[in-house]
């Protein structure tokens, strides 16, 4: 027989089987836990008290049978009662192991999430990311869960580099951690990369970046080391409700014919009033144009494609901004960098060249979609751990491989110069 129960903390009255009184509920409107107790010290959804419930008998057999059930039963029997009553499941939430998972949404946001507690919300400005970023965590004590929510103010232009550079400052921000996975996921058909790092004493953080257009989504579990656990939960029951403004499709370009520029301008000089001019118009030839900025120097013996090149361009002006020597092309560089780009595409890797006496640094950035050179080296210089190797001083040489594999295109930078040690 259902009986009345209300939140001590915000007044809010249920009705429930008689074998819950006694249990541990969670307020739907004030998200609270209480004690469910028969009969509410505060007046009813209509201004009236409750009636109080009768207690069975503890020594009949109706209430044996009733300590009796399970937990399955008393959730079955929460979930009837609830849609009876015109109650949503958020209003009971029974207690296993201590924490009391329920669903948690924002529709600010776009997202809903299992948590097992109340999400604490926070804003701050990530220095990082440039951008504000929302925060909502559940902390138990075998673990955090956390969504974190940031508003781009554009899409990137590829959403590997992002990623790639999300997992670089997730080992940034971890000291002492090591990658332990990573892979492509997705999500509703948008993009996403799931990395795992080790921490000491037997921890891991698992990490979901999910990017909507403009709009990413950082989903972040610590969990031991012998299994994910909750961690599973919390990112499987992870959804996202917000509908993204469709980008507006790029306007094809429209041909007009070009007209060379001119190598002498026509140059008349004022003339009288009421005269006209006499002879052939002197003119005046233009400027010289300066030269071209002197390229860095390459063997004889071998040459760099366009895109090669581009990129070996691209890597000297962030080290002339900080005042660093050019790198010089070196032919064994590129050798070995061309042959270890065609192995990662080909997922039939090469052993790496070795170079003796030398201290060398492999970058290896794989591409989805079309990127230019100047695009490629400025999302590296975005993160500290690249930039520091793109503007290293140490270096003077450097190798550059491209290889292309359907439509992702695999890059691999090989710097080199005196040894550190």
């Amino acid at each position: 027989m259902p009986v009345d129960v209300a939140c001590p903390m915000c007044n809010a009255t249920y009705k429930v089987p008689e074998n819950i009184v006694g249990r541990n509920l969670k307020c739907k409107t004030c998200q609270q836990s209480f004690t469910a107790t028969a009969g509410s010290p505060f007046s009813g959804f209509d201004g009236s008290a409750p009636a109080p419930a009768k207690s069975p008998d503890a020594g009949s057999a109706s209430a044996k049978s009733s300590k009796g059930r399970g937990l399955v039963v008393a959730l079955m029997a929460l979930v009837c009662i609830g849609v009876v009553a015109g109650v949503g499941y958020g209003a009971y939430v029974l207690v296993f192991g201590g924490a009391s998972w329920h669903e948690f949404s924002s529709s600010e946001n776009g997202f809903t999430v299992l948590v097992p507690a109340t999400p604490t919300p926070s804003k701050n400005t990530d220095a990082k990311m440039g951008v504000e970023l929302r925060e909502f965590a559940a902390k138990r004590s075998s673990g955090s869960f956390t969504v974190q929510v940031a508003d781009l103010a554009s899409k990137p232009i590829n959403d590997w580099l992002y990623f790639a550079w999300h997992r670089n400052l997730l080992l940034g921000s971890q000291p002492n951690s090591k990658l332990a996975d990573e892979q492509d996921i997705t999500l509703n058909s948008f993009p996403g990369k799931q990395v795992t790092v080790d921490l000491p004493d037997d921890q891991r953080v698992t990490r979901r970046i999910y990017l909507v257009e403009n709009r990413v989504y950082i989903l972040s579990a610590q969990h031991g080391k012998g299994g994910m656990g909750d961690a599973d939960r919390f990112f499987e029951s992870f959804k996202i409700t917000y509908n993204p403004p469709k980008s507006a499709a790029p306007k094809p370009p429209t041909e007009s014919p070009t007209t060379p520029p001119p190598t002498q301008v026509v140059v008349a000089p004022p003339l009288p009033k009421g005269t006209m001019p006499k002879g052939p118009v002197p003119v005046v030839p233009l400027p010289k144009a300066p030269d071209p900025a002197p390229a860095p120097p390459a063997p004889a013996d071998f040459v760099l494609s366009n895109d090669e090149r581009a990129i070996v361009d691209e890597i000297n002006k962030l080290r002339a901004g900080d005042k660093v020597a050019a790198l010089k092309p070196e032919k064994k560089l590129f050798d070995a960098a061309r042959a270890e780009a065609v192995g990662v595409a080909t997922k039939k890797p090469v052993p790496p060249t070795m170079f003796s006496s030398q201290n060398i640094y492999r970058l290896s950035v794989p591409s989805r979609g079309p990127v230019n050179a100047a695009q490629l080296i400025a999302s590296l210089a975005a993160t500290k751990f690249s930039r520091r190797e793109l503007v290293d001083g140490d270096f003077q040489e450097i190798g550059v491989g491209i290889a292309k594999e359907g439509d992702v295109t695999y890059y691999l930078i090989i710097f080199a110069g005196r040894d550190k040690n």
